[in-house]
């Protein structure tokens, strides 16, 4: 009888904990509110009330592609980067990121005609 209670307590002991990696927050909910915001390491919740949500806070990149129309009424498909960072980890589905620029993957050629842009 002994044996299969200890089994249970090792069982729930591993479901409460959570390990958050140097690169990310945890935000912790408990019953659906925001309770804190936890920096890296060993995390321990409630299982059943608590849930935890690990948000990266590293920069990352968003391809965002565009079609632009010429001088030439030519379509043209523009490929360019945006880079993000998560400023906030409690309020991160929200407008919290700071974005570092559009890079584009080709040149600008939107005041250009076609003829400009087929002879490169």
């Amino acid at each position: 009888m002994g044996h299969d209670n200890r089994g249970n307590r090792v069982c729930g002991l591993a479901a409460s904990l959570r390990i958050v990696q140097q690169y990310e927050k945890a935000v912790v909910f408990r019953l659906g509110r925001v309770v804190g915001e936890k920096g890296p390491g060993l995390r321990i919740i409630i299982p059943v009330i608590d849930n935890l949500r690990k948000v990266s806070m590293q920069i990352s990149p968003c391809r965002c592609p565009q079609k632009i129309i010429t001088k030439g009424n030519v379509s043209i498909e523009c490929r360019r980067s945006a880079y993000y960072q998560v400023v906030d980890a409690t309020s991160a589905g929200g407008h919290s990121k700071r974005r570092f620029g559009g890079q584009p993957d080709r040149p600008d050629h939107r005041a250009q005609s076609s003829s400009a842009i087929l002879t490169r």
